[in-house]
């Protein structure tokens, strides 16, 4: 009996760059959800969360200055991005406002005691996301005035004031002096200045936020052929490209200043994928011949959005040792994904980003002192890589010292806040210690810095289902599978929440899913760790299939289970 409790523990699996996770879930499955979030200062109604590169906040009609990570602002309180620049605002209600570059926007006082504050967007591109209570949310443009009954939508505004708001869950009346048109989920609404707004159908309507995707660094600045005159030049920059820090990399490199070299197109391309620009990158590489570290970027390009590589001939350099374990990893070959990692650490022993990448798929692997001492290499030689820093923050959830995790989870925040490993890690965290609210704040913000990473929205929906919030917990569970459909950890919580809602037909069928797709998973797992997973498995299965009145095939399931697990 024992054996079978601890078989019907819950452990989850993860995707793409979310190679530090098994232990998570041991976290989330084992505790209870039940504190508050800290109330902010009255008249404060949003929270800026990250800063990457240039941001400015003018407050009450002030001057614009430089913003700070954790200012507060109020309504009428304005905010900017320079190029090649993001922000993320938390609103007073804990909706997440993901900023793009080249926006300017201002919080208006609602219209009514029951409405939202109108966001008033001048300019750019901008990413809602809320699983709170649904309330209507005004937005105002240029072109058009909306009320938005959703959670999940994008506003778009170019410089001559044409918008385009895409709805990814809600409907949006989208209204001017012209007319007004009803725009659902799936769907976008576009607006010209002067014209009645329109409307079509949106295929992959998660596809208008690929801005927000997170680029790990891959490039070994050892290997590129820079000049010394623009190796002095950029100095300041590449010096803190080597300590692992992209952002401030950013922040050094002159401003307007053109790259005279391939090497430098390369470096500059890499930069601009930190802040999720891909498409100017992709413009300065079509400029680089072969061997400077172009095709690499290629593929991790293609790698991070889930893409075929492409036609390119890599010289097998660290660079392209790194970005092929990202490719490989992302098409399901895990071991390979490791084996490159190690190609990389030989190919250049000094380079930092590729320590912890190995760090990253040796603690997957289940291999706790073996990551340990690979991640405090990476870190001797990148102190400032905030994927370094997160790994440490979930070997230190492995040992049980949530204190240390979530120190740890909290300096990647500061290096770079649009990491959602860190945001995942530290709301595991909070949950562990019984501070679910701001746990699933957390997780939340996590879905809302990188929507496209299906293992967030699989650890919001469990985080719902544990406080039984049914209809967000099947919201973020679908989601997911939509996401990454190979990838069975929200198969597994989409069946243990349709069991707590009685369907038990249903569950069986989730679960069954589970099992075949577990060997998918694009993470670098052992044998033995995949064998826990079909125990897991099969301990649920059997669980349910006794609910269903089906006591044989329970037996069977509960049997395989015990088989599966060796430990």
């Amino acid at each position: 009996m024992a054996q079978f409790l601890r078989l019907n523990k819950s452990v989850g699996g993860v995707s793409i760059f979310s190679i530090k996770l098994f232990c998570g879930i041991l976290l989330l499955a084992v505790v209870s959800l039940v504190a508050q979030a800290a109330p902010k200062p009255s008249g404060t109604n949003a929270e800026l969360l990250t800063k990457e590169n240039i941001v400015d906040i003018s407050a009450a009609s002030r001057q614009w200055q430089a913003a700070v990570v954790g200012q507060l602002l109020a309504l009428h309180d304005r905010l900017r991005t320079g190029e090649d620049s993001r922000a993320t605002l938390r609103l007073s209600d804990l909706s997440v406002l993901r900023v793009d570059e080249l926006t300017n926007l201002e919080i208006l006082p609602p219209r009514n005691s029951e409405a939202k504050p109108t966001l008033d967007l001048h300019q750019g591109s901008t990413y809602f996301f809320s699983r709170e209570a649904a309330r209507e949310v005004n937005i105002r443009t240029p072109a058009a005035n909306g009320a938005i009954r959703g959670t999940e939508f994008t506003v778009t505004v170019a410089s001559d004031g044409r918008t385009s708001v895409t709805m990814l869950d809600g409907e949006l009346q989208l209204s001017n002096a012209q007319g007004t048109i009803l725009v659902r989920s799936g769907e976008r609404g576009d607006v010209i200045p002067g014209q009645r707004p329109t409307k079509t159908a949106v295929i992959e309507a998660i596809n208008t936020v690929q801005w927000c995707l997170y680029y790990p660094g891959v490039l070994d600045l050892n290997e590129i052929r820079m000049p010394a005159s623009e190796r002095e030049t950029l100095a300041a920059s590449l010096r803190a490209y080597n300590e692992g820090d992209l952002l401030v990399a950013l922040e050094k490199f002159p401003r307007g200043y053109v790259p005279v070299s391939p090497a430098a197109n390369v470096y500059r391309a890499t930069l601009l994928l930190s802040v999720g620009q891909v498409q100017k990158a992709e413009l300065l590489l079509r400029s680089v011949p072969p061997g400077n570290g172009g095709d690499a970027l290629r593929i991790l390009i293609a790698a991070v959005t889930l893409k075929n590589r492409p036609g390119t001939s890599l010289s097998r350099s660290a660079t392209d040792w790194l970005a092929e374990s990202y490719y490989r990893q992302s098409v399901g070959d895990l071991k390979g994904a490791l084996q490159a990692a190690e190609q990389a650490t030989s190919s250049d022993p000094s380079f930092g980003f590729a320590w912890t990448r190995r760090a990253e798929l040796e603690f997957s692997f289940g291999k706790i002192p073996q990551a340990k001492k690979l991640v405090e290499q990476g870190l001797h030689l990148s102190p400032r890589n905030p994927a370094a820093h997160a790994l440490l923050g979930f070997l230190f959830s492995a040992q049980n010292d949530v204190r240390s995790a979530k120190g740890s989870f909290e300096q990647a925040m500061a290096i770079d806040g649009a990491l959602g490993d860190a945001w995942l890690g530290r709301g595991l965290c909070f949950i562990r210690q019984g501070k679910g609210d701001l746990g699933r704040r957390d997780l939340q913000t996590a879905a809302a810095l990188e929507p496209n990473r299906s293992i967030f929205h699989s650890y919001l929906g469990k985080a719902f289902s544990n406080v039984g919030s049914e209809g967000k917990a099947n919201l973020e569970l679908d989601r997911a599978k939509r996401l990454d459909p190979k990838d069975p950890t929200p198969w597994i919580y989409s069946a243990i929440e349709k069991k707590q809602e009685n369907r038990l037909n249903e569950a069986v069928d989730d679960l069954e899913k589970s099992v075949e797709l577990n060997d998918n998973r694009r993470v670098y797992r052992s044998e033995f760790l995949l064998d826990q997973d079909r125990a897991v498995r099969s301990a649920n299965l059997a669980a349910i299939y006794q609910d269903d009145g089906m006591a044989d095939v329970s037996v069977r399931e509960a049997a395989r289970g015990v088989d599966y697990d060796y430990s």
